[in-house]
Formats: C-alpha cells, structure tokens, sequence
C-alpha cells in the first residue's frame, strides 16, 4: 500500500513539473509575441509619423501656392479661381487624411503602452520561475547524519544564503545554479570554508539531491558523501 502512495505521490509530481514547464513555454512564446507585435507596431507608427511629415509639405505647397494667388489681384481669373477650388479639395482630402493618421497613430500608441505592461508582467512571471531556490530548506548529510536547514536566495544564477545544523553549527553558503545544477561553498561562521555541495534540482522543484566534499583533510571525517535540500514537508521526488 505504502509503495501504490509513493507512486502515486511521484506521478503528481511528475504531472505537475509538466504542467509547469508548459506554462513557462506558453509565457515565453507569449512574450516573444508580444515583442513582434511591439516591433510592427513601431515600425507602422515611424511610417506613419512619415507619412504626416509628407502631407503636411503637401499642405504647406498648396497653401503657398493660394497665397501668392490671392497676394496679385493682376493674377485672379476664373483660371485662377478653379486652380484655388481644385487646391482647397486637395487640402480638404490631405485633411481628412492627417486626421485618420493621428488617430490611428494615437491608437497604436496604447495598443503598444498595453502591450508594454503585459510583457512585463510576463518577464515578472519568468522571472519567477527562475527563482527557484528561493527559501527555507531542509538539509541531510550522509554517512555522518547531519541535519539541519538552509535558507536560500537566487538572484539569476547567483545563489546566496545562511545555514543551521542541528547539533548548533552555522554559517553562510553561496554558489551558482546552472542548468538546474546547484554549487553551493559551504563557509562555517567559526572555520570559515568548509567545503561544497553539488546537486541537481529535480522535476518538481522541490528538492536537490547529490554529493557534498569536504575541505578540512585533517578531521577524520568522510571527505565526501550524499546530501539532500527538500522543502519542507514535502517527499521531493527526482
């Protein structure tokens, strides 16, 4: 019956490492959609923008060209009448034109604020995800049966923290995390360095598991052993 939980307890496990590995893909191809469609957007926007650069010359021609019409009073005729009329109808279009552009182009510009934020947001959310190792951790070392904890914080692949043993010793650790493998140096508040920890971080993010070495070749204790971080309370299956 024991051995049915157990496995049951590892196939959870496993369903919910998938499950999250598919929602970190699903944000990642989230954000990379997101930053396409920011860059279309600006790209339509700089045409834009060039766009009512072009129509306000166009503007400013037929205005100077009216202007010197109506400055000669030799020069007015109905000639000079339909070309004004014909100038005044291309203004008009050139207006309506500018008009649709600026409203299109302030559109755009909150259609890409609103994207801003939701990319963001899901940096945030990967981000997150990248900090696994944050918190407290329940340490075991083999053969010698240490025990105790260790609190954790990941700053990319930087990671940082204090431990406690039962038996009173204390210190700091840092190290890296790569590739789902953790290196942690192991500095005694008294002995200063100690030695290191190796592992790997399992499927369902809930515990490390590999070797630990030690420094201190004079103690006549092990060199090297087994150790595991699990979050407590939980069974931390690879």
């Amino acid at each position: 019956m024991a051995s049915v939980v157990v496995a049951v307890a590892a196939s959870f496990a496993w369903i919910a490492a998938l499950t999250a590995d598919a929602a970190r893909d699903a944000r990642r191809a989230r954000l990379i959609t997101l930053e396409i469609l920011l860059a279309e957007k600006r790209a339509l926007v700089t045409q834009s923008w060039a766009r009512l650069a072009e129509i306000e010359t166009q503007i400013q021609e037929w205005t100077t060209a009216d202007s010197q019409v109506l400055q000669n009073p030799d020069s007015r005729g109905a000639d000079q009448a339909q070309a004004l009329l014909k100038n005044a109808e291309k203004r008009e279009m050139a207006e309506r034109e500018r008009y649709l552009v600026l409203r299109q182009i302030a559109g755009w510009y909150n259609e890409m604020a609103l994207m801003r934020q939701e990319a963001e947001r899901t940096r945030a959310e990967l981000q997150e995800d990248l900090q696994v190792l944050d918190g407290r951790w329940a340490l075991s070392m083999l053969p010698m049966g240490i025990k105790g904890d260790v609190i954790l914080t990941q700053n990319g692949t930087l990671v940082t923290g204090d431990y406690r043993f039962e038996n009173g010793q204390a210190g700091s650790v840092q190290g890296t995390f790569v590739n789902n493998i953790l290196v942690l140096e192991r500095i005694d508040a008294r002995y200063g360095r100690m030695g290191r920890l190796e592992g790997t971080l399992s499927r369902d993010r809930q515990s490390v598991k590999g070797s630990w070495y030690s420094y201190d070749v004079t103690s006549g204790q092990p060199l090297t052993g087994a150790f595991a971080l699990e979050r407590p309370g939980e069974e931390g299956g690879s």
